[in-house]
Parts: structure tokens; sequence; C-alpha cells
């Protein structure tokens, strides 16, 4: 008599486990229909039928496709746009935030899923521009804007030359994320491949101390005008 009354209370723990682990389950499985199809082809079919579960499930937890992809994009970025985000809200020198945060960078959002979505967003943004505003939205604006804000307080303090902080920003970051979209577009071709630990290195060095030698009584080069 135990056990029939045990059974049924377990059974409804694991029911209730399934039906809160939903949400998640259907989200991965888009991100993968996503990647393979793009974002037109895919069918909510499909995500249904390789997440095991009733097409009408989907609408439980997303009205819509494009709500389901933004669901996708905050599940590849949330932890690691937090990660960027924080680091760059850390009062120390730009001499150690630059390395820090390309270095970051490329170990976070680098071996994410990332800039497989971003590859896709960049194939389909043409027709479907609003698929850029939630990439900006959710995963460029708060990185941008976090790094921004820390090169402002870094002219404010007169460690770096004044200047229009988020045109710094894409100074800093745009090599790096030009690199990382190579990796991912070219990455499974026969081209040399790109070491982006070492680009973010290098980088970083170019951004703290330029690329020009310095003069031989060892004052660095006049900057252009």
């Amino acid at each position: 008599m135990t056990g029939k009354t045990d059974k049924p209370k377990k059974t409804a723990g694991v029911r209730r486990r399934r039906k809160e682990a939903r949400p998640g389950e259907i989200v991965e499985v888009a991100l993968d229909c996503f990647l393979e199809n793009g974002f037109e082809a895919t069918k909510l079919d499909e995500v249904a039928r390789r997440a095991g579960i009733a097409k009408g499930t989907i609408y439980i937890y997303f009205e819509t496709k494009e709500q389901l992809f933004r669901a996708v994009v905050q599940h590849v970025a949330s932890a690691n746009v937090q990660q960027m985000t924080e680091l760059s809200g850390f009062d120390m020198p730009l001499e150690d935030l630059v390395p820090m945060l390309t270095g970051r960078f490329v170990e976070t959002i680098g071996k994410s899923r990332a800039p497989a979505i971003a590859r896709l967003i960049l194939r389909e943004v043409d027709r479907f521009p609003d698929l850029a505003q939630v990439w900006f939205e959710t995963v460029a604006g708060p990185m941008l804007g976090a790094v921004e804000t820390a090169l402002s307080r870094a002219q404010a303090r007169g460690e770096i030359r004044e200047g229009d902080a988020r045109l710094q920003v894409f100074s800093i970051m745009g090599p790096i994320i030009v690199g990382l979209l190579f990796t991912e577009v070219l990455g499974k071709l026969d081209v040399p491949g790109l070491d982006l630990d070492r680009l973010a290195r290098q980088h970083s060095d170019a951004i703290l101390h330029g690329l020009l030698k310095n003069h031989a009584d060892g004052t660095p080069p006049e900057p252009n005008a």
C-alpha cells in the first residue's frame, strides 16, 4: 500500500519538473534549427517534433517565431554579456582593462554560439531587420555601452586622449569581432587559421602602445593631427 501512495507523488514531481524545463528545452532545440536552416526556413512544426512536444505547446511559452528567436538570443548571450558588462564596470587602469576585455571577449563570446547567431542575422537581416534589433538590444547594445562607459571614465581621469568614446569602443573591439566572424565563416574551409587568443593579446598591445617603434631617443612617435 505504501508503494501505491509513493508512486503518484514521484510521477507528479517528474511532471512538474518536465513542465518547468520545457521552455529551456524548446529554446535549445530552436537554436539548433535556426542555425541549421536559417530563420525563415525554420518551421515550428520541426522544432516541436525535435523537442518531442506538440506544436501547440510552443505557443504556451512563445506566441510567435520571432519571440522564440528573441528567447534563443537571450539564452545564448545572457551569461556571456553579463560577464562582459560587469568587467567593464571594474574601476581599474585601462592598461589592465583593455587586455582583460579582449581576452574575456574571446573566451566567453568567441567560444559560445554567439558568433553563429551573428552570422545568421547577417544572412537574414535584409528580410527580417527585426532580428538585428533583437541582437542589438540583447548583445551588442549592452556590451558597447559598458565599454563606452569605461572609456569615458578613463578620459575623465586624463588617462587616455579625449575623443568620441563610442568610436574608441569600435577601435578596441572591432578587430576582435572581425576575427570571430572570420573564424565562424571560414573556419571549416582550407584557409590559414586564426589564433583568437593571440589576436586579443597582440591587438591589446597595439591599442595601448601603438604599432610604430619609438624614436631612437626612446620617445614615442607623434600622433597625426
